[in-house]
């Protein structure tokens, strides 16, 4: 099964790379090799060492718990696992790859274990007491924030509290803000139905301001008690936990305007999980950053152009 597994992961690259287009494929080709090599040359710098490891870990827990179809191929392969451990080191390969050249052998297993072990993880989403707490709390609006809540709740809370109660630990709330900001880009990755878009009868230009308003003041309400307790223990390094907000701020509104730059009734683009990606990177690699304001205006452009079909009769 592994065999026809890999075709289907090709297939899936030639369709995305279809959907993109010519231009915009080799864009984004470009930018995931530089994304590499930038990677690659940072690996030497000691303070970027595990920050590199531990969000490429991240990133593919993330994958291995958002992913369709795990289910099926628990059911129906014989060895799960090997296809799910398979997959994940040739998504590792590159760490992996240049951890091995520059001798870093204490890494090299940490990581090896880190996606020995992800295979294993099964989160169980199902709704609780508790989750139905949370979605009435959650305001009607934010339905992406309802939905992504509902499917990463403990893990969401969990890093959430972690980063509370452990935020006298320089590192804590950086990264826990980090790890959140990376599940709250990943609500915008599906569209909604076409009647919940319509719902509040808003113009483009007002839905979209609207929109972006709502996301930005519920992402502030839940980092704010942890940049306030990081202040506490370390009110010198004010700028970190601040600047860190302000960067995943822009990520969001970018993230809805790209969603809504693709956006079709329903059909998930696979291109819009690569262009996130690259809003990620940017973090890390400030260099990225003005790739992604210039990708910022042109999806503003486009999702206002793509929306005023469905709106139009607002305006």
């Amino acid at each position: 099964m592994l065999k026809q597994i890999i075709k289907i992961r090709v297939k899936q690259f030639f369709r995305v790379a279809a959907e993109a287009g010519f231009f915009r494929a080799v864009f984004l080709l470009a930018m995931i090799c530089f994304g590499l090599l930038a990677m690659f040359l940072k690996l030497e710098d000691k303070s970027y060492q595990e920050i590199i490891i531990v969000v490429v870990a991240i990133s593919i827990l993330s994958i291995h718990l958002k992913r369709k179809d795990r289910e099926f191929i628990n059911i129906y392969s014989t060895k799960p696992y090997f296809i799910f451990l398979t997959e994940y080191i040739l998504l590792g390969l590159p760490l992996l790859g240049a951890l091995i050249y520059y001798g870093f052998w204490t890494y090299v297993l940490y990581f090896s274990l880190l996606l020995a072990l992800i295979p294993f993880l099964q989160i169980n989403t199902r709704a609780t007491n508790i989750n139905s707490w949370f979605q009435r709390i959650i305001p009607d609006n934010n339905f992406e924030w309802k939905a992504g809540i509902r499917k990463n709740l403990f893990l969401f809370v969990g890093i959430w509290f972690l980063g509370l109660v452990m935020s006298f630990i320089i590192a804590s709330v950086p990264v826990a803000i980090f790890v959140l900001g990376v599940f709250v880009l990943s609500f915008y990755e599906k569209p909604e139905p076409l009647q919940i878009l319509l719902v509040n009868e808003l113009g483009v230009t007002k839905f979209i301001l609207k929109k972006i308003k709502n996301h930005l003041m519920i992402f502030a309400a839940t980092t704010t008690p942890l940049v306030l307790a990081f202040l506490i223990f370390h009110p010198h390094y004010y700028f970190i936990p601040f600047i860190e907000m302000m960067m995943f701020s822009f990520l969001i509104a970018y993230s809805i305007l790209l969603k809504y730059a693709f956006y079709r009734p329903e059909n998930s683009s696979a291109v819009t999980g690569i262009f996130s990606m690259i809003g990620i990177i940017s973090v890390f690699i400030p260099v990225f950053f003005p790739v992604v304001l210039v990708l910022s205006v042109k999806f503003l452009v486009q999702a206002t152009n793509n929306l005023k079909f469905y709106l139009n009769d607002f305006n």
